[in-house]
């Protein structure tokens, strides 16, 4: 009798816990380093950020890169579970259910640390020299800021060099991106820079989810769960020091 009711509620465990009873979650991204990429560790912060909350959530779940348009097209077709690394709009969310905000993605101005530059419109840049990746999208505005003066590099860590050296006053771009590079490139000159308090541009990262995938609203709320608990336990805050990100988290 009391094997019966052990065995009994086993099962009932076992049929309860998503992790054990379903298959690994499909998640997707297009490469996009220093945030996700085959050849990051974990395949990247955000990867690890997410498969940890996904499991603190009860699931298991891999993580694989495709083109942007196949990524999208299989999320959207519920082929794949979840796509980890989209901006949140109005019209996407007319198909799609969205996570808790992840990490911040910024595109800023890198300074060095001993400058104070603030501005409100781009005409309060005049006078300043700026290095930018060439042929890199910034902003529309800032692109085609023919007042300004952009010296454009076939590298982005030869433009954080022209700053490190003086030869320009700041660098704009990606402030992840800007972060693995000097960590990588030149990392004794970590703290001698920082970004300019105003961005170009700010959006938050989510999981996106179809809303014809049948398991939905389960999944968001299994990560929500997951980043609940990560932000409580500090692995969230400690995940993103060990990569140099915690500039990036969402507050």
């Amino acid at each position: 009798m009391i094997r019966k009711i052990f065995l009994t509620a086993v099962t009932l465990l076992l049929m309860a816990s998503p992790s054990i009873n379903a298959a690994p979650l499909d998640l997707v991204c297009s490469e996009w380093e220093p945030y996700v990429g085959n050849n990051l560790t974990n395949k990247g912060p955000l990867a690890e950020l997410v498969t940890m909350a996904f499991k603190k959530g009860g699931y298991s779940s891999s993580v694989n890169t495709h083109t942007w348009a196949d990524a999208m097209a299989g999320v959207k077709s519920a082929d794949h579970d979840a796509a980890i690394c989209v901006w949140f709009s109005k019209e996407r969310n007319k198909e799609f259910r969205f996570s808790v905000p992840i990490i911040l993605n910024r595109v800023s101005f890198l300074k060095r640390k001993t400058d104070s530059i603030s501005w409100d419109r781009l005409n309060d840049l005049q006078g300043y020299k700026f290095a930018k990746l060439k042929d890199g999208v910034i902003s529309k505005k800032f692109d085609n800021a023919d007042f300004l003066q952009i010296r454009e590099m076939d590298q982005q860590i030869d433009a954080i060099r022209l700053l490190v050296s003086g030869e320009v006053d700041m660098v704009a771009g990606d402030e992840g991106e800007a972060l693995s590079l000097i960590q990588r490139y030149l990392p004794e000159e970590a703290d001698k820079l920082d970004f300019v308090d105003r961005s170009l541009a700010s959006n938050s990262v989510h999981v996106m989810v179809s809303r014809t995938h049948s398991d939905s609203k389960e999944l968001i709320s299994a990560f929500n769960k997951g980043m609940a608990e990560m932000r409580a336990d500090g692995s969230y805050q400690t995940l993103l020091e060990q990569h140099h990100m915690e500039r990036l988290a969402v507050e």
